[in-house]
């Protein structure tokens, strides 16, 4: 069997999407920090210590939109997107699952017992089990301009066009709790005695109820698209100089002590913060979204074939079965066609003794029917296989 072949192809990233939330305690001293980019996940120590490369990368199209949220608690990790809402294990010993399918999620946050998520189409706040179970799709709807959601206190939170909004984690009991005078970062978060928002140059605090509001307690700031809190700092994705422009995260204690916006440089973070606490930072790899197979083309004075592949994004492209001879065709970089990409791989029936049993087949009824079993892997993803039937002819000479 021939080795994969790894083809750079390139994808532009996605475009900007805004959400916030609160995870809930971690242990400082071995916690991680999660940040959304575009498809991908970002961690980092709590010292300031980058995973090289992406944590995750999240297994949806580019048509179904960023990451959008981004929450974590003491067992599992979940993400939100265009396609729902996606959770894994920390420890790597579940398969990723889909806990809520169907929804525009944008805005992630935990409880002890539940998830919460904002469909900003709907101005609803969503709220399900943390297994997905019982959803509730508009545990508070109405809000206009809803962009962004915590948890805390027994309450939650959100950012809509005039201020913060709150209601019991049952849904009871929604009203304003605070006018803002600007919105900008579209984040909040919250701990058992402050929430947290995005202002313009700032991060403000007040209390639960939305009493005593501070709308510079960490001033000098660009501005926050995303806000976290653990039992010692207050954690923020810094707004890009520009659109496209590379971020940092920002970092303060508590009491909005020494603020730094550049804390860690994280390139084009989007989508939310997060905070667990995990002894130790792994990569966590999802499978790799689906591919199709397209024209077959054949050489009947060789008895030879080209099969075309369409995939969604760069990776690798091994063929696992049966053992043909086969490589991929000049030029080897796969050309874009529309959304997907386009391998085409050259078969042959090769050496060995399938290839001779191949051989006979074409001398003797010049066709031989092959089932192929193709796998590919996205970058940074679990390979995925699927089958195809192909048959090789050759043309008897006269």
């Amino acid at each position: 069997m021939r080795k994969a072949r790894r083809r750079g192809i390139g994808v532009a990233a996605a475009a900007l999407c805004l959400g916030a939330l609160y995870l809930g305690p971690a242990s400082p001293a071995r916690a991680a920090v999660y940040w959304g980019s575009g498809s991908t996940l970002g961690a980092a120590t709590l010292e300031g210590a980058v995973f090289p490369g992406p944590f995750m990368k999240l297994n949806f199209t580019p048509a179904q939109g960023p990451a959008c949220g981004v929450a974590v608690n003491g067992s599992d990790l979940y993400w939100a997107g265009g396609y729902g809402i996606g959770r894994t294990n920390l420890d790597g010993a579940a398969a990723p699952v889909a806990v809520v399918r169907q929804v525009w999620a944008c805005g992630l946050a935990l409880d002890q017992s539940h998830l919460f998520w904002t469909t900003p189409g709907l101005g609803a706040i969503g709220r399900a089990g943390l297994d997905g179970s019982e959803p509730n799709l508009a545990l508070v709807h109405g809000i206009n301009g809803l962009c962004a959601i915590a948890v805390g206190g027994g309450y939650v939170f959100w950012v809509d066009a005039v201020g913060i909004g709150r209601a019991r984690v049952d849904g009871s009991e929604p009203k304003r709790i605070l006018t803002l005078p600007s919105r900008t970062g579209c984040a909040v978060a919250a701990d058992g005695q402050y929430l947290y928002w995005s202002g313009p140059g700032s991060i403000g605090r007040s209390n639960l109820d939305g009493s005593a509001p501070d709308f510079d307690f960490i001033a000098g700031i660009r501005g926050a698209t995303g806000i976290a809190v653990d039992p010692t700092d207050i954690r923020w994705i810094e707004a890009p100089a520009a659109e496209g422009s590379p971020s940092s995260l920002g970092r303060a204690t508590l009491a909005g002590a020494a603020p730094n916006p550049a804390w860690v440089s994280v390139g084009p973070a989007t989508a939310g913060i997060a905070v667990d606490a995990l002894s130790s930072i792994s990569p966590r790899f999802l499978p790799s979204l689906g591919f199709s197979f397209g024209e077959v083309r054949r050489n009947l004075r060789k008895g030879t074939a080209t099969l075309e592949v369409r995939v969604p994004a760069s990776g690798t492209l091994e063929l696992r079965w049966p053992q043909l001879g086969w490589r991929v065709r000049k030029p080897q970089t796969p050309i874009r066609e529309g959304r997907n990409l386009v391998w085409r791989l050259r078969l042959w029936p090769g050496k060995g003794a399938f290839g001779k049993r191949i051989k006979g087949q074409l001398a003797a009824t010049g066709r031989a029917p092959v089932n192929l079993k193709v796998a590919y892997a996205e970058d940074h993803s679990l390979p995925v296989t699927s089958t195809k039937l192909v048959v090789l002819r050759k043309s008897h000479p006269r």
